[in-house]
């Protein structure tokens, strides 16, 4: 199993037992921001962590919190839905051929609006 992508909340949220792993959306980060650009909308990894470790840092991915310190950004989770939807709903711009990674966008835009009616805040995350 590789890293993968899931959404946290706050307040923590239970009941969302899945095979989710976000691993699609991951591998076709790049290509979607750079969609979302096209669409002038907010980008997925704008509700993720995206600081850089500092250049002369030689530790490994699992010390780089220590160098970085907490991260205390929480997002609206309406943003997120609306920025999913326009990726998966604009046939312009849909990105072909990659069945699996819509069906992923879903699943995530699903669990999100199942969290946003409990009035949460959420950020993306990688582990």
């Amino acid at each position: 199993m590789g890293v993968e992508l899931y959404p946290a909340f706050r307040p923590p949220c239970t009941g969302f037992a899945t095979d989710f792993d976000g691993q699609v959306i991951l591998t076709h980060l790049g290509e979607l921001d750079k969609l979302a650009r096209k669409l002038n909308i907010r980008p997925l990894t704008s509700f993720m962590d995206t600081r850089e470790p500092p250049k002369d840092y030689d530790g490994g991915p699992e010390n780089i919190d220590e160098v970085l310190g907490d991260w205390h950004e929480w997002f609206q989770i309406k943003d997120a839905i609306a920025s999913i939807q326009r990726l998966v709903g604009d046939p312009r711009y849909r990105i072909h051929n990659v069945g699996i990674l819509i069906d992923e966008l879903e699943t995530l835009r699903r669990f999100l609006a199942e969290a946003e009616d409990e009035n949460r805040l959420f950020r993306l995350e990688c582990g």
